[in-house]
């Protein structure tokens, strides 16, 4: 089985410059697909229809993922420089007004998430391929491995699947349980602690806490050996839980509650997949520095 060093390099790469190189590629390539969707006027508009869009970020993105893949490792790294783009490409498009809008973020967001960790697992498969042949890629196509990486153990497994399941319930219990207006600070309701930007819009302060619980939510579980999926269960559990009730409440949708409810899975998954991948690298890369601590001999 993979040892802890390996799984970490596989995430987040070998070079923590690289790896901060490559996110900092990941940035300008979001900020470049939203000037060019914006309008910019010295620049062209990238992949101007769904189709080119999907063909250029399949073949061009999916080759960066790749080059990441042969130059760093870091699945993570690869992820990000699809998600990048996409988000800044297709953001321009569907988040145009200027009230937040949580309902209309989700779209974007949800739809580079979903791109990324195709497009940038194949081309992470594919560029460790090419470097390393089959053993560039052991721990995806060895069962133990694979396991650790996606759940961990057995008993981390069900411990946080259940935690997991409290948080939708309390989640949703508490939307329930106060009124709609319910606030947490001046600017703040409680509903809105379930869309993670949200409070950002209201109180800057209060917004980067709640974002940064999130986070440390989605590392609770990699801290304690649980793996990427627990990660981002424990996210997304009380995000549908809060905002699925919130929605089916409020009639968001108009389409009844089967469309409320799906785009309440839409928003919490895209957020639990961002919030919890991130957590989840946080989490892993604390654990290793934690057992690396333990194992170092203390000078007599």
């Amino acid at each position: 089985m993979p040892s802890e060093n390996e799984l970490r390099v596989a995430l987040v790469g070998r070079d923590p410059r690289r790896t901060l190189s490559v996110f900092a590629a990941a940035l300008a390539l979001a900020l470049l697909g939203y000037l060019s969707a914006a309008g910019a006027n010295w620049l062209p508009v990238l992949f101007d229809d769904l189709a080119s869009l999907v063909i250029g970020v399949v073949l061009v993105v999916g080759g960066l993922a790749a080059a990441n893949a042969r130059w760093n490792d870091g699945v993570a790294g690869s992820w990000a420089l699809v998600f990048g783009l996409v988000v800044g490409r297709v953001w321009a498009d569907f988040v145009r007004r200027p009230v937040f809008s949580p309902d209309v973020l989700a779209v974007p967001l949800g739809f580079a998430a979903l791109a990324a960790f195709v497009v940038g697992t194949v081309g992470y498969v594919l560029g460790r391929t090419l470097e390393s042949g089959p053993r560039g890629v052991a721990w995806l196509v060895d069962s133990d491995g694979r396991r650790e990486f996606l759940v961990g153990t057995a008993e981390t497994t069900f411990r946080w699947l259940a935690v997991a399941g409290g948080l939708l319930l309390g989640a949703a219990g508490v939307v329930g349980s106060v009124p709609e207006s319910t606030p947490v600070t001046a600017t703040v309701s409680v509903p809105e602690l379930f869309y993670p930007l949200a409070p950002i819009d209201g109180d800057p302060v209060v917004g980067v806490v709640v974002v940064l619980a999130w986070t440390g939510l989605a590392a609770a579980p990699a801290l304690r050996g649980g793996g990427l999926l627990l990660s981002w269960a424990v996210v997304f559990a009380p995000l549908f839980g809060g905002t699925g009730l919130d929605y089916l409440r409020d009639g968001i949708s108009g389409g009844g509650p089967a469309v409320d409810l799906a785009l309440a899975f839409i928003a919490a998954s895209a957020f639990a997949v961002v919030l919890g991948t991130v957590g989840f690298t946080v989490g892993r890369s604390l654990r290793a520095v934690r057992r690396s601590r333990s194992v170092t001999p203390r000078p007599s």
